[in-house]
């Protein structure tokens, strides 16, 4: 687990392996961002694994049992393919971040756009209001909290929250590993 966060570390993502528990590990990598709760989720998250020494040193994971996916309590994940290479399980995780990244701009775009068409409409109401010229996205409180409640609204509705996305169930797939294997042969 540590190889694969030097090697994400490499390729300028940021990636920490934590203590999740008990003796469980987990790989995070990318970024954080709040989540419909306001939790800090990471882009990926990789688990489970263990540790092989006391105080929580040298993680490990068997990756008959790796899943890789957002860090988010309610989405999809995918399980690591067989004997993947470090390069394979670190694209597969690298694959996960930019599309994690990819939506996360998505919506960040769309609920800025949804402020100020609100904003716009409030304040239409309300023409002889003359203080209050702040936009909405001047106002840290009001976006942290529009954020929260547009992004629970997108995950309870959503299909693709829960879908894995077709790039990243083909680097899982069979047809993939046997394509890559060829590769390598030649």
């Amino acid at each position: 687990m540590q190889a694969a966060a030097d090697l994400l570390h490499r390729r300028g993502h940021h990636a920490v392996v934590e203590h999740t528990g008990g003796n469980t590990a987990t790989l995070y990598a990318g970024r954080q961002a709040p989540d419909r709760y306001g939790d800090l989720r990471w882009s990926a998250a990789a688990g489970p694994g263990w540790f092989e020494a006391p105080d929580h040193r040298h993680p490990f994971a068997d990756t008959s049992e790796l899943a890789v996916g957002p860090d988010s309590d309610d989405t999809w994940a995918v399980t690591v393919p067989e004997q993947p290479t470090l390069d394979q399980l670190v694209d597969l995780i690298v694959a996960v971040i930019d599309e994690v990244e990819a939506r996360r701009a998505r919506f960040a775009q769309a609920a800025d756009a949804a402020r100020e068409a609100m904003w716009a409409t409030f304040a239409a109401q309300y023409p002889e209001v003359t203080t209050g010229d702040l936009a909405p996205e001047a106002d840290r409180a009001f976006v942290t909290e529009s954020d929260k409640l547009l992004a629970g609204w997108l995950d309870d509705n959503w299909p693709a929250t829960r879908t894995v996305p077709a790039n990243i169930a083909a680097m899982t797939s069979g047809a993939h590993r046997s394509a890559a294997g060829e590769d390598h042969r030649s």
